[in-house]
């Protein structure tokens, strides 16, 4: 079964992940392992995975932790609202990189960020 991840950003903000599956169980250490995918639930050793497979799940966290939590932690540094326009409808505001993602200097850090609507986000780019 699915589950839902709530990541704590700060006292009472939540970032959801969706959705997640639990792949492996420790009941002595009283902790469980997480996949962020549902093929890792297909996979005999959760926590022995081949070369290929590691680096999909590295680019998988990335996509599913760190860009959902950058978003939270910049649209909550600009106040919810655009740096530009001062529009402050959340789900029609972005969090812009101001160092591509790519790039190596391109760190997932609200210092990297800048909050933005939709519109003024396509022109920045």
């Amino acid at each position: 079964m699915p589950l839902i991840l709530f990541r704590k950003e700060v006292p009472n903000i939540y970032t959801p992940v969706v959705p997640v599956y639990v792949v492996d169980d420790y009941p002595e250490a009283r902790q469980f392992l997480i996949a962020l995918d549902e093929s890792f639930t297909f996979v005999p050793d959760p926590g022995h995975l081949s070369v290929p497979q590691k680096e999909y799940a590295l680019r998988l966290a990335k996509q599913r932790l760190h860009q959902p939590v950058f978003r939270t932690r910049v649209l909550l540094a600009y106040e919810t609202q655009c740096a530009v326009c001062q529009l402050k409808h959340a789900s029609l505001l972005d969090a812009a990189h101001i160092v591509a993602d790519s790039d190596e200097r391109g760190i997932p850090a609200v210092t990297n960020g800048l909050a933005l609507c939709e519109i003024h986000h396509a022109a920045c780019d």
